[in-house]
């Protein structure tokens, strides 16, 4: 005779106890042993959050200030790469509130050391680092279907404008 494992009901508490969990750190042992990395094995979406929300304001400060990052793609990449080692490590502390400029002087000193990529090739989960350029397409998404709702109200409220009872409503002769 099968028996089927008891259901547990989400509660409050088991939510509760997540969370924590997303808070905790892993440890990762670099080189020889004698340095660690602390990281967060699971991403939460607090934290994408945060980190989308500064890479939404890095990129407007850059149009605006036409500093020229963000040109192509790699750049982009790299840039999110380097904000996912600043919010998912014990890196955060040191990076804490730091600009646009500040973010690209700390992406290329990292970069320039073989620390970069082992974060990504050994220390965090694969699916882990998707989670993030998934919520940036998504976002992408939105927004595209955001300026395409915006385009046809214009295109909807043009046509009405043309009626002449809706001119001489607005008196827009």
């Amino acid at each position: 005779k099968k028996t089927t494992p008891r259901k547990k009901v989400l509660n409050w508490k088991s939510i509760e106890t997540e969370a924590k969990e997303l808070d905790k750190y892993t440890e990762h042992k670099l080189e020889d042993g004698t340095k660690v990395i602390k990281y967060h094995k699971e991403f939460s979406e607090e934290l994408i959050q945060d980190l989308l929300t500064e890479l939404h304001e890095h990129i407007k400060y850059n149009d605006e200030h036409k500093i020229g990052y963000f040109s192509n793609y790699f750049e982009f990449t790299t840039y999110v790469n380097f904000l996912i080692i600043k919010y998912f490590t014990n890196l955060k502390d040191d990076f804490k509130d730091s600009s646009l400029e500040d973010n690209i002087n700390l992406l290329v000193t990292l970069a320039k050391t073989k620390y970069f990529r082992l974060f990504f090739e050994d220390v965090f989960e694969p699916q882990e680092v998707e989670k993030v350029f998934e919520r940036i397409n998504e976002l992408d998404e939105l927004i595209a279907k955001i300026d395409n709702l915006q385009d046809k109200l214009k295109e909807d409220l043009s046509q009405q404008i043309k009626q002449p009872e809706v001119r001489e409503k607005f008196k827009l002769n």
